[in-house]
C-alpha cells in the first residue's frame, strides 16, 4: 500500500484561523458520517477533516469519499492503530489549530467557534473546553470542567483524578503539539491521558472555555481502548505513572499533581494485583509508596483495613478469590 502523496502539506505557513479535525479510522462505517457532519456543520467555517484510515476493511473508505468537495483529506495506511493514525494526521495537518476526534464521536455546531475565540483570547497553546460522555438509551454526564485560571498543577491533578476530557474537547495549536512529539503509539492504554499530562508538563499556556460541548458517545466495541485488561494494557499505564513520576519528584511546587499521581498509583497496583500482574503491581506500588500514599488513601474502612492486616497485594488476591465465588457479598469488590 503506498502513501499518500501528502508530506509537504505542513511544511507551509498555516492559513490563519484554520481549524485541522484530525480523525483515525477502522471500520466506523456506521459513525463515521455523523462524526464529519459534525465537522463540517461547525459554525466556524475555516475547518479541514483529515481522515487516515487505518486499514479498515468495512465501507469507511467510501463514506469518507463523499466529502471530498467539503475539505476532506482522506489517507489509508495499514492498520498501525489510533495513535500511529493521529500522529500521520497531525504531520500532514494544516491547521493553525487542530483537534483530534475519533470517528464515533462528533461536536456540537458551536463548539469549535468557542474554543478558537478562547485559545485567540488566551494566545494559548491548549484550550480545555466542555465534554459529555452520551449513552445509547440517552444517559449524558457532563465531564468536570477545567477550573478556569488552573495553574499547570491544578490542571494536571485534574487531568490525572476526576477532571478527565475526551480528547476531542480539547484544542490544540498545532505547532504545539508537534513540538511534544505527539502521541506515544507504543502505549496500549491510557494513551490520551499520557498525551495530555505530557503537554500540561511542557509549560503551555492554557485556556478553557464554557458552553457547547464535545459529545462523547458511550458503547461497549471491544476495540475501546480504556477497557483493555490485559497485560500489555495494565504495563503501558505503569510505564505511564513511573513516567510521571520522575518527572515530579523535581517540581515540589506541584504538590497536587504529586498526590494524584500517588492515588493514581496506588489504584494501579491494586487492580494489577487483582488481574494476577504481580510485577507491575509492584511497580506501581513502590510509587505509590514513595509518594506517601500508603498508608491506604480514603477508602472503605474495611478495605483500609483488610490492607493495613494484609498489604495491598494479598488484599487485592483475596478480592480476585472472592469475585470467583458465586453470591460475592459487596465488601469483596476491589478498589478500583
Amino acid at each position: 500500500m503506498n502513501d499518500d502523496p501528502l508530506a509537504g502539506r505542513a511544511a507551509t505557513e498555516p492559513p490563519r484561523g484554520l481549524v485541522s479535525v484530525l480523525i483515525p479510522c477502522f471500520n466506523a462505517e456506521g459513525t463515521l458520517g455523523e462524526a464529519l457532519e459534525s465537522v463540517f456543520g461547525q459554525t466556524w467555517r475555516r475547518v479541514e477533516a483529515i481522515v487516515i484510515d487505518d486499514g479498515s476493511t468495512d465501507r469507511s473508505g467510501e463514506i469518507a469519499r463523499r466529502f471530498r468537495d467539503r475539505g476532506i483529506v482522506l489517507c489509508r495506511q495499514w492498520n498501525r492503530g489510533a495513535s500511529a493514525a493521529r500522529n500521520r494526521a497531525l504531520a500532514i495537518a494544516r491547521g493553525e489549530y487542530c483537534v483530534f476526534l475519533d470517528a464515533d464521536d462528533i461536536f456540537e455546531p458551536r463548539f469549535v467557534a468557542t474554543q478558537v475565540r478562547a485559545i485567540v483570547a488566551a494566545e494559548a497553546d491548549i484550550c480545555f473546553g466542555q465534554g459529555v460522555s452520551v449513552w445509547p438509551d440517552g444517559r449524558a454526564m457532563e465531564a468536570p470542567a477545567m477550573p478556569p485560571a488552573a495553574s499547570l498543577d491544578r490542571a494536571l491533578s485534574r487531568v490525572l483524578s476526576d477532571g478527565w476530557l475526551p480528547p476531542h474537547a480539547i484544542l490544540w495549536r498545532t505547532s504545539f503539539a508537534r513540538k511534544i512529539g505527539g502521541w506515544d503509539a507504543t502505549l496500549r492504554r491510557n494513551d490520551d491521558g499520557e498525551f495530555i499530562a505530557r503537554a500540561l508538563l511542557n509549560g503551555p499556556v492554557i485556556a478553557c472555555s464554557r458552553g457547547p460541548r464535545a459529545i462523547y458517545r458511550q458503547h461497549d466495541a471491544p476495540r475501546r481502548i480504556s477497557r483493555r485488561k490485559d497485560w500489555s494494557a495494565i504495563e503501558s499505564s505503569v510505564a505511564i505513572v513511573e513516567r510521571l513520576d520522575a518527572r515530579i519528584l523535581g517540581r515540589p511546587h506541584w504538590p497536587l499533581s504529586r498526590r494524584s499521581v500517588a492515588r493514581q498509583a496506588y489504584e494501579l497496583a491494586s487492580e494489577a494485583y487483582f488481574l494476577g500482574f504481580d510485577d507491575l503491581g509492584a511497580r506501581a506500588e513502590i510509587i505509590a509508596r514513595r509518594s506517601g500514599a500508603l498508608p491506604p488513601l480514603p477508602s472503605t474502612p474495611l478495605h483500609n483495613l483488610g490492607v493495613a492486616v494484609l498489604g495491598l497485594r494479598n488484599k487485592a488476591r483475596l478480592s480476585r478469590v472472592r469475585s470467583k465465588l458465586p453470591g460475592m457479598p459487596w465488601w469483596s469488590a476491589p478498589l478500583r
